[in-house]
């Protein structure tokens, strides 16, 4: 195993784990956040298009709702 396949597995491990979390938002999109941020880097390093675009997509929105979007 190398570095990328460490990194995409850590990538893996900050989306489910933002599945798992209740009742805080900010949390959930920030672990989430941090799992987009790592699969861009992986897919950039291991050449995987397909997975930098979507994942560059959603570090835009997570960015969007914890720092500009309203709060209820």
């Amino acid at each position: 195993m190398n570095y990328i396949d460490i990194l995409g597995y850590s990538a893996s491990i900050f989306i489910v784990a933002s599945f798992l979390i209740k009742n805080n938002e900010k949390l959930l999109r920030t672990i989430n956040l941090i799992g987009c941020v790592l699969f861009v880097v992986y897919g950039i390093l291991d050449n995987a298009i397909p997975v930098v675009i979507p994942n560059a997509f959603l570090i835009v929105v997570q960015v969007y709702y914890i720092f500009f979007a309203k709060r209820k």
